[in-house]
């Protein structure tokens, strides 16, 4: 029972947690970081500073888990590709298509980090840019695996992570739910993009005159 009553109590914990993250994330988006406080933040949740600072000793804890979140669902998603049992070219693909989701969906998390970086202590960045290290490394990883089998064609392995890193990432910047692109349709057009990026042509659909299928929505 006292086992069970722990799992509970982490449970809440995380909960609570969370909930202050997520409203610090609009504040912080909407109001940038220098033009939130945490009395604003207690306030949109309908709870005392205190309650805040029971989770979160200073705001700069809160900007540090809100930036290493996009950075740690993308490592995430790269491990899994690298994981799977299936040819890298395959890993690719899935690899592209789910940070594309990744993406998206921390679409705010990516932008505060991108606007807010500045603001986090030089100890606070290093666990951020310690997850993007890795990120790149087990990308760089996946397209050398590619390029052993034969199935990549690309000159500079760095020079190529960081492009296809920096290509899907850029959609946090424009990519809207209601706008011209789907989801499923930037995650296959992303994807698109990659294989041609590391020379994996070998998905051409001669019928329709393109190397991959569509990804218009």
């Amino acid at each position: 029972m006292s086992n069970s009553k722990a799992v509970i109590r982490e449970e809440v914990h995380a909960f609570k947690r969370q909930r202050i993250l997520e409203e610090a994330r609009i504040l912080f988006y909407e109001r940038g970081y220098t033009g939130t406080t945490l009395d604003a933040v207690a306030e949109r949740l309908d709870m005392t500073k205190q309650f805040v600072y029971s989770y979160y000793k200073t705001k700069g804890e809160i900007l540090v888990d809100i930036c290493a979140s996009g950075a740690r669902h993308s490592l995430e998603v790269v491990e899994q590709a690298l994981a799977l049992n299936a040819s890298p070219t395959n890993k690719l693909k899935q690899f592209a298509r789910e940070y594309s989701r990744v993406i998206c969906e921390q679409q705010l998390n990516v932008t505060i980090y991108l606007r807010e970086e500045k603001n986090l202590s030089d100890q606070e960045a290093e666990t951020v840019h310690e997850l993007r290290r890795a990120f790149d490394k087990r990308l760089s990883a996946l397209l050398n695996e590619g390029m052993r089998a034969g199935e990549f064609n690309i000159p500079d392995i760095r020079l190529t992570t960081l492009a296809i890193g920096g290509m899907i990432g850029w959609a946090t910047f424009w990519y809207r739910p209601q706008g011209r692109l789907s989801m499923p349709a930037l995650m296959d057009g992303m994807m698109e993009l990659v294989l041609r990026t590391v020379g994996a042509d070998k998905g051409r659909d001669t019928s329709s005159g393109s190397e991959f299928p569509s990804a218009r929505p």
